[in-house]
């Protein structure tokens, strides 16, 4: 596997490991920003799916990278959300920059492997962003009636 594979294999695992973050510490307010149980349940499902994924064969640069990453994102959640963890509106809007990033960096990956499971983030993360999207315009217009 090259280096730049490697690279962006260990950016894609930092995205599972920092969505699976988001849902521990936003809890109630993660639940409903992700629109309800089951579909955080499905999210958690799948970041988990990922993570194993890229773990089940990844070398010291995918690690390290997957760190750094990590840590990267983690810097930037915490700089948006700030201590509105409870606030959903805060958090649909950060999951719309994450799902977002998520979805590209999957893209990337897929054409360098052409991997089903690369395949599927994209797409997953993809479909995250246009939920939160729909949300975002639900509240809005909520929002504006008040």
């Amino acid at each position: 596997m090259s280096e730049f594979v490697s690279k962006k294999r260990g950016e894609v695992l930092a995205f599972s490991r920092v969505g699976l973050e988001l849902v521990e510490r936003g809890g109630e307010a993660a639940t409903a920003a992700l629109g309800g149980a089951e579909k955080q349940e499905k999210f958690v499902a799948e970041l988990n799916r990922f993570a194993q994924a890229i773990e089940a064969d990844a070398n010291e640069t995918t690690t390290t990278k997957a760190d750094k990453t990590a840590d990267k994102l983690t810097g930037m959640m915490e700089a948006y959300i700030g201590e509105e963890w409870d606030n959903s509106v805060e958090l649909l809007e950060w999951l719309s920059f994450y799902s977002g990033s998520a979805s590209a960096h999957w893209a990337l990956v897929e054409g360098a492997t052409n991997d089903d499971v690369a395949k599927d983030a994209h797409e997953f993360f993809h479909s995250v962003l246009h939920d939160v999207v729909h949300s975002l315009q639900a509240l809005g217009k909520e929002k504006a009636g008040e």
